[in-house]
């Protein structure tokens, strides 16, 4: 699905987890690349309510991971899309424990990408350029 993104200057992403992961290889490279300017909010997605609507809105991508992907996960996706007409790229980190069907569930929510939160950081960086730069990362 291709969204609509204008960005001037870094490009603002926000990245939502409910697990300590602020000093992985991915938290650092998006930290330390100028392209990006980065937050980090360390509350489950379910647990921001609108919240989380409210960061798709004030970011250019939202890349979320969830120690467990359950129905509130996927009514939050849901807002996010309502709430921000689908211009909000979501992007989902999975582990490896996640099935097939669950990718297709966040697919099917309104999340643009799901990919493995083992793959190294500079394919993550390779992958969240291309969903910046146009549709399909």
């Amino acid at each position: 699905m291709k969204k609509d993104i204008t960005i001037k200057g870094p490009a603002s992403i926000v990245l939502i987890s409910d697990t300590a992961i602020e000093s992985s290889e991915l938290c650092e490279a998006l930290r330390l690349n100028p392209s990006f300017d980065f937050e980090q909010c360390a509350t489950p997605l379910a647990e921001l309510n609108g919240h989380a609507s409210d960061l798709a809105a004030a970011h250019d991508l939202v890349i979320f991971q969830s120690s467990r992907m359950d129905d509130r996960d996927i009514s939050a996706i849901e807002e996010i899309r309502r709430k921000t007409a689908g211009k909000a790229v979501i992007l989902a980190l999975s582990d490896e424990n996640m099935t097939l069907a669950q990718v297709q569930r966040l697919r099917n929510s309104g999340v643009d990408d799901v990919f493995a939160e083992s793959i190294p950081a500079k394919q993550h960086g390779g992958k969240i350029m291309g969903w910046l730069e146009g549709p399909g990362g």
